[in-house]
């Protein structure tokens, strides 16, 4: 029961209510029309107050150091730097939620504006008004989830002032975005520059007995309204932007030219709303929208708060894709990524934006473009990096968030904070976590951390909680990529066809030991072994699989598919059968890397590396099994998968010794050696001991 206390239930309600259709098309490349069910995640309560408090919160305890409002804000979390903020009125502030969903950002942002009008001396009946009407914005693409909102919003505003509900015109600002795919550019056109207006003749006397008189003129002649003529080009210009707009949403940039044009194209349907038959007010119906669409989203706020959607570009559809490439190309690896420039943009110089998204953008080379814009041009004011199991709605690791505040303007050296929140395995340990740091700072999860720190290291990963000596080892070191050769290797597509384990060919048919191309080109063998990654092995092993390359491969490099295009990926194949140093490409744990002698070929799965000189080899095989270089690849790429770029980062210090690698590959062949799974057993290791016994005694 207490739980309907509460109007969020309503945002609760709603995500059961799409439940299913959201278990029916996640994970596939999703059409426009189920992109809402794909998308929409309810933010839990906590970290929505950790975004108001720190965007709204924060803007106001900047320019008014004296409120009270610090002491109702359970997750603000003040800054050690100079605030530079703009003084303006609560009246004045604008807060958007440009994927507002149910409401959930908005409905917290309006208790905090209520606080704020209170301490500022408001009568609490006149709050809920001002704030519907000056201070929250919303932008959504579903009809059901912005009339949820709009209605949370009202019930809110209800609360405080009873007599709302009744009040013309007093309806919240939100906003679901309307498309035009259907609309005649021309016909509307049409209709604004030849509209059949009616005459409005003087109102009847109120008095009884007045006098009428019958020829009377009318106190105004529309048609004298209708002057300038409006473009077709104009219409169009409208008409176009809004074309799969359901799919776009806040996504869509106004041209700076429309807002001008808006103006007379907005006259002139509220002449026709007042004067226009029903034909006319049929296409104005369609056109009012789209007027106020374009009004929002060219708007610049004080504050934009979000969780947008998250969707990877490989299950964008055609359309999204497309879009996605010609207008956002620093950010169209993720949609949440691409919500988090458009936010940017919508705030004036110095403005706020807090958004919750995945971790991914941190620290993937997909968004190193991303961060280099953030670094170089705003300023990360505050962090709290959840990683997985933040949204106990989320089962497992699916969804590592982070919830930041970035500032519209980049303040050089400002020490933005980070809270390291990773560790917990629940909602309710997050929250536990985030309250323990903000009040004890020195508890060892709270880390300062400023642009600068973050560019020393190749590809600035947001790795704030590095400490100064491995920073020191990218500044020091040598990026590994610039002393060995570190590739990808050959793709099949089609592994079953091509690939056998060593014991299902015969010996006569494979070849163990070729050092070349050309070596091979001249042989009949058809078998030859393969790097295919495999299991957690250090030091040497996994070499059980055996790859067709009969005659250099030709019929894995004349692989080709029904349309006539080659199905194979055979790359980098002038280092095929080269001593090199391998790796598991996918690891649920830490990465392994081994010593592979000479004769092998290696795939995508098991990525290599090649140095020419033994000693360096063997430096570089010993510092790649390190904890340090295990750590540093957990900020450069922290996935389950070490990919050849990120390997190529690690720093390697040259003058370090390695001695005790030689042994620890022979330890680790030995080993391999003593199974029935090597191609090199020669005998059970409990018979060797035994006779080892039988000889001593």
């Amino acid at each position: 029961e207490e739980l309907w206390s509460n109007v969020e239930i309503i945002g609760w309600l709603y995500q059961f209510y799409i439940s299913e259709k959201k278990d029916e098309v996640i994970g596939k490349i999703v059409t426009s029309e189920d992109i809402p069910a794909a998308t929409q995640l309810f933010t839990p309560n906590w970290i929505v107050k950790y975004l108001v408090q720190n965007t709204l919160g924060k803007q106001w305890l900047a320019t008014h150091p004296d409120s009270n409002l610090r002491n109702k804000m359970e997750y603000y979390i003040p800054s050690t730097n100079p605030e530079n903020m703009e003084m303006k009125q609560v009246e004045e502030l604008t807060f958007l939620d440009p994927a507002c969903g149910s409401g959930h950002i908005l409905v917290e942002a309006y208790h905090l504006f209520k606080e704020i009008y209170l301490e500022c001396g408001y009568r609490k009946s006149e709050i809920p008004e001002l704030i519907l009407s000056k201070n929250l914005f919303g932008i959504e693409i579903d009809d059901r989830a912005a009339q949820l909102a709009a209605f949370a919003l009202m019930m809110k505003a209800a609360a405080d002032d009873k007599t709302i509900l009744t009040k013309k015109n007093i309806t919240p600002n939100i906003i679901t975005i309307n498309e035009t795919n259907h609309l005649d550019a021309k016909l509307v056109t049409q209709h604004l520059n030849e509209p059949n207006l009616k005459t409005n003749r003087a109102p009847l006397p109120h008095k009884k007995f007045a006098t009428i008189e019958l020829d009377e003129k009318p106190l105004i002649n529309p048609k004298t309204l209708v002057k300038d003529k409006i473009n077709l080009a104009d219409i169009n210009l409208l008409v176009d932007l809004f074309k799969n707009a359901k799919t776009f949403g806040t996504l869509i940039r106004i041209p700076k030219t429309l807002p001008a044009i808006l103006e007379t194209i907005k006259n002139r349907t509220e002449i026709i709303e007042q004067y226009g038959d029903m034909n006319d007010q049929e296409i104005i119906a369609q056109l009012k929208p789209l007027i106020k669409q374009t009004e929002t989203l060219a708007q610049k706020f004080d504050l934009v708060v979000a969780n947008p959607p998250y969707m990877g570009n490989k299950y964008l559809n055609q359309t999204l894709k497309k879009f996605a490439t010609e207008n956002y190309p620093d950010t169209k690896a993720d949609l949440f990524a691409m919500f988090i420039e458009r936010g940017l943009e919508m705030i004036f110089d110095n403005g706020l934006c807090g958004i919750i998204t995945m971790q991914s953008w941190m620290f993937l080379s997909s968004f190193e473009n991303l961060r280099s814009k953030l670094l170089d041009k705003k300023t990360i004011v505050s962090l709290a990096h959840f990683g997985a199991r933040a949204f106990d709605t989320i089962s497992g690791d699916v969804v590592s968030t982070t919830a930041f505040v970035l500032q519209n303007k980049n303040h050089v050296d400002y020490k933005g904070t980070y809270l390291r929140l990773v560790e917990g395995n629940s909602e309710t340990e997050k929250i536990r976590a985030i309250k323990e740091v903000i009040q004890n700072p020195d508890c060892g999860w709270l880390f300062r951390a400023s642009a600068a720190d973050f560019k020393k290291i190749p590809g600035s990963p947001i790795a704030y909680w590095v400490s100064e000596k491995i920073v020191k080892a990218f500044e020091n070191g040598k990026p590994l990529g610039e002393i060995a050769d570190v590739r990808l290797g050959l793709i099949t597509s089609d592994d079953e066809r091509f690939l056998r384990r060593w014991y299902e060919v015969s010996l006569q048919r494979i070849k163990f030991d070729a050092t070349t191309r050309e070596e091979v080109k001249n042989s009949s063998i058809k078998w030859f072994p393969l790097n295919k990654g495999g299991d957690f092995k250090k030091w040497y092993g996994n070499q059980e699989y055996l790859v067709n390359w009969e005659n250099d491969g030709n019929e894995i490099r004349n692989f080709m598919g029904n349309n006539g295009r080659l199905r194979s990926r055979p790359q980098n194949m002038e280092y095929f059968f080269k001593e090199s140093i391998g790796w598991s490409l996918i690891s649920s744990v830490i990465p392994a890397f081994r010593f592979f002698p000479s004769g092998f070929i290696f795939n995508a799965v098991g990525p290599s590396m090649f140095i020419g000189e033994k000693t360096m080899q063997q430096k570089i095989l010993g510092f790649c099994n390190t904890k340090i270089a295990t750590a540093i690849l957990k900020f450069l790429n922290p996935t389950v998968s070490f990919p050849v770029g990120s390997i190529a980062l690690l720093p390697l210090i040259l003058d370090v010794e390695s001695p005790v690698v030689s042994r620890l590959i022979e330890i680790a062949k030995q080993d391999w050696d003593d199974f029935e799974t090597s191609w090199d057993f020669s005998e059970n290791p409990l018979v060797r001991l035994s006779c080892e016994m039988d000889t001593e005694s």
